[in-house]
């Protein structure tokens, strides 16, 4: 697992407590990194979250144009319906964040 990864996941979790959804460049400008290498850390985040069973945390997280997440979000790489992205969000929303602890130390 790369270092900044639970930096991205603190991150996700800080926006998804205001209920908000970032893009991938509010997330890389929050942890500060390269915009386009969010999605890498968010990818390892979704695996962690779907190992445990509970709701994937980069749900909340869109492309800037589109505010869907992006279509690697889904095993499918198909881009969510806005249906089902609605739900998606309200599950992370509606979840303990504060009840996990992603492993690793943020940077």
């Amino acid at each position: 697992m790369y270092p900044e990864t639970r930096s991205v996941f603190e991150a996700v979790k800080a926006f998804d407590q205001s209920r908000q959804t970032p893009t991938y460049g509010d997330v890389a400008k929050r942890v500060g990194i390269y915009h386009r290498h969010v999605q890498r850390h968010l990818y390892l985040i979704w695996t962690w979250c779907d190992g445990r069973g509970i709701p994937r945390l980069n749900a909340i997280v869109v492309n800037a144009q589109t505010r869907l997440p992006g279509g690697s979000y889904t095993p499918d790489n198909r881009p969510l319906s806005r249906e089902r992205f609605e739900k998606e969000k309200l599950r992370v929303f509606d979840f303990d964040w504060n009840s996990v602890e992603f492993p690793g130390r943020p940077v």
